[in-house]
């Protein structure tokens, strides 16, 4: 779970379906347990209802969050794109194909697909499999 902090900067090689999947549990772990602590501090608000929210500036005015939700993303951020990048590798996909996570819900979906899809099982250009 902690390997893609260790290799947070290296968006070569590449990372198979259980390190990317128990990395993104725990970053969701963590975010929630954030975000209980956030509430009780009093730093972030708990209602979500869709009649409070205004688009306000950049569509983030009446955004929820927290102060250690907010910089636990921050310093998730490299992390997150760079195991998100190698594990597109593993299943014998370009890192470009990331950029469909801009493309709303099919972006997401493919990505998805990507993310499930099966170690390639012999080398490709991004290395050779991970042995156990």
């Amino acid at each position: 779970m902690l390997t893609p902090i260790r290799r947070f900067a290296d968006f070569r090689g590449r990372s198979d379906r259980s390190e990317f999947w128990l990395f993104m549990l725990g970053v969701v772990i963590a975010e929630a347990i954030l975000a209980t602590i956030d509430q009780a501090l009093g730093f972030g608000r708990l209602d979500r209802s869709w009649q409070t929210f205004n688009w306000g500036m950049a569509g983030m005015a009446d955004w929820n969050g927290g102060f250690l939700s907010a910089i636990f993303w921050l310093a998730m951020l490299i992390p997150l794109l760079s195991v998100s990048v190698r594990r597109l590798h593993d299943a014998n996909h370009s890192g470009a194909w990331l950029l469909l996570f801009f493309v709303p819900v099919i972006g997401w979906l493919v990505l998805l697909i990507f993310y499930t899809q099966a170690s390639w099982p012999v080398v490709n250009r991004w290395g050779p499999p991970r042995t156990l």
